[in-house]
């Protein structure tokens, strides 16, 4: 059996990252950083990125980059 794909988030600027094991999983955290940032929180950082492993050991690959403050000028 493969090896599952692997999820994380990284942070600009920093080296520090929070990996998951389901896609699930790493939106959810996406969507409590988002509303963490959104009330103002000065430790919530307002860009990420998600990479996934998708090919299985392969290496980190981009998977969407998120700007919480363009999504607000979108709204």
């Amino acid at each position: 059996m493969p090896p599952e794909k692997k999820w994380r988030i990284v942070y600009p600027g920093t080296r520090n990252v929070d990996e998951f094991t389901s896609l699930v999983k790493t939106y959810a955290f996406v969507e409590a950083l988002r509303n963490a940032w959104a009330a103002g929180q000065h430790d919530a950082t307002g860009t990420l990125t998600v990479q996934t492993d998708r090919r299985q050991g392969a290496g980190w690959e981009p998977y969407d980059h998120i700007d919480f403050a363009a999504e607000g000028e979108h709204v």
